[in-house]
């Protein structure tokens, strides 16, 4: 359960079942509910003699509902917006005025409501004071395509947009960047965090149609915050592309290296993604801009740029939303989940672009097809995204090469030697890589393709049978598993990364009658 500053009651969301009625009738543990959030002792205050306070906020709200949200948070801007905070300032710089500020608040108002013979909370400590059920996960708001179209879809009501650009009511710089650009997770010299200006900019407005009678978003805490509800929120089936100067591909490039060119299709990325906060994540400029080759900019959070491109246990590099892609789906789990790092090889699979110094000989002799008529960079030709070849077919193999049966034989006792399919099961997994865009690009050559099984082979070779790295026993000078164990390390770990088949007898069958006898 969350914790607000001593001095404010920002809005805390909690997702869970709203117990309305929990704080009156049950006098052991509170429920907590979507809209419920804890008030919070000051460490700095020393030690508690009471647990904290219970808050359920939107009983709060439905019984004052006729009095409104001022009962609590004053007015501010000529009495148009409403900023979430308490109407008093509460002194927690001490002990003495930190109680006596926040009794003097809650409980006040309680007692005042007692002698008025109207609906009012607890008045005694431990009303309040006692403990509660640990709530469910929040889920954290965050737009996407179809939420963010139905917020243009609104701004273009006639008679309700006054400003020139329909944008501006929420991008109020001017320019086509996320809220969190500016405003960070703390207050910063005059800019309110982030969280802040969500709830003061976002409900008010939310709140003032609704007063006007128009069809708007919600204000109560569980509807953004609330996995369940904010499934409910209809999506729009055809949502336009959102145009903010970006090019169909470009170039990536990180300055003061010498690794190849990168193309990228921005447009296909584009509706592969959820929103364009998925890869920018605080701005809407490329990577170099916040992350440098050192990560020392004050922006980058010490990520190089290189990380930020390759890092495998991020979801916003593209090394690591590929490998999460890849773990996503059970085909391409049973290879991927071998590979720790794609090697030197892997590298020229996106590293296929001109070097930086002949991308200089290119803009000054014969610069390369624009995306964009009036595009001010340089970008890729349409070459670079097609396929480098096509992957070969297992029927046109020849079978010298690639058989359709290999018996496997490690001398055990108690079953026979296996018939392994390999030309099935090639077929089957080369029917899944084709069907599948991200891994078709990645896997242009057989080579690249029979590496998931054949891990430590040099790319474009015959590979070996398992039986040439790996003997019967397993050497820790060598790091190589004995036979029995690459067999099933291997095969037995891709039949769990896909669901398959995983008992001794789906595989081998036993020996029988004399075939056992040693």
């Amino acid at each position: 359960m969350g914790r607000l500053p001593p001095n404010t009651l920002a809005l805390l969301l909690l997702v869970g079942a709203i117990q309305p009625t929990a704080c009156q009738q049950n006098r052991g543990e509170h429920l907590s509910g979507a809209s419920d959030l804890i008030v919070a002792w000051p460490e700095s205050l020393g030690k508690a003699q009471r647990k904290p306070a219970f808050f359920p906020h939107r009983k709060h709200v439905e019984e004052l509902r006729r009095e409104g949200c001022r009962v609590c948070h004053p007015l501010s801007d000529g009495e148009k917006l409403l900023p979430f905070e308490l109407a008093t300032k509460i002194d927690c710089s001490r002990r003495e005025s930190c109680l006596q500020g926040y009794h003097d608040f809650c409980s006040g108002c309680h007692l005042q409501r007692h002698g008025q013979k109207l609906e009012a909370g607890p008045t005694d400590c431990g009303g309040c004071h006692r403990p509660a059920t640990p709530p469910p996960a929040v889920v954290k708001m965050f737009f996407d395509y179809s939420l963010h179209q139905r917020h243009v879809i609104t701004m273009q009501e006639k008679g309700r947009n006054p400003q020139p650009r329909p944008c501006d009511r929420c991008h109020h710089t001017g320019e086509a960047n996320a809220c969190f650009e500016c405003h960070l997770q703390k207050d910063q010299e005059g800019v309110p965090s982030w969280r802040k200006v969500a709830h003061l900019d976002c409900l008010n407005c939310h709140l003032d149609r609704s007063r006007e009678n128009l069809s708007t978003g919600p204000f109560d805490c569980a509807a953004c915050h609330q996995a369940e509800a904010r499934a409910k929120i209809a999506r729009l089936t055809e949502v336009p592309r959102l145009l903010g100067g970006q090019p169909d591909t470009l170039w990536v490039e990180a300055k003061g290296t010498k690794a190849p060119l990168v193309p990228f299709n921005h447009r296909n990325h584009e509706v592969t993604t959820f929103f364009c906060t998925a890869c920018h994540h605080r701005a809407l400029g490329s990577c170099g801009q916040c992350h440098d080759a050192e990560g020392r900019l004050a922006q980058s959070g010490g990520v190089s740029l290189e990380q930020a491109y390759h890092r495998f246990d991020s979801d916003r590099s593209c090394v690591g939303c590929h490998v999460r892609k890849a773990a996503q789906n059970k085909a391409c789990r049973a290879c991927h989940q071998w590979i720790a790092s794609p090697g030197k090889e892997g590298c020229v699979d996106c590293h296929r672009g001109p070097s930086p110094e002949k991308m200089i000989q290119a803009s000054e002799n014969q610069p390369l097809d624009h995306a964009q008529a009036d595009a001010p960079r340089l970008v890729p030709r349409a070459e670079f995204f097609n396929r480098i070849g096509v992957l070969t077919q297992p029927a046109d193999l020849q079978k010298e090469d690639f058989p359709d049966q290999i018996e496997l034989d490690s001398g055990g006792k108690d079953y026979r030697p296996t018939s392994f399919p390999h030309g099935w099961v090639v077929e089957q997994l080369y029917k899944s890589v084709v069907k599948n865009k991200l891994a078709f690009s990645f896997m242009p050559r057989l080579e690249v393709f029979c590496s998931g099984c054949h891990h430590h082979q040099p790319a474009g070779q015959r590979p070996a049978g398992c039986g040439s790295c790996h003997h019967a026993e397993g050497s820790l000078i060598t790091d190589h598993p004995g036979l029995v164990e690459a067999y099933h390390r291997q095969c037995l770990g891709c039949h769990q990364a896909m669901d398959l088949v995983q008992s001794c007898e789906g595989c081998h069958q036993k020996q029988t009658g004399k075939e056992s006898e040693p």
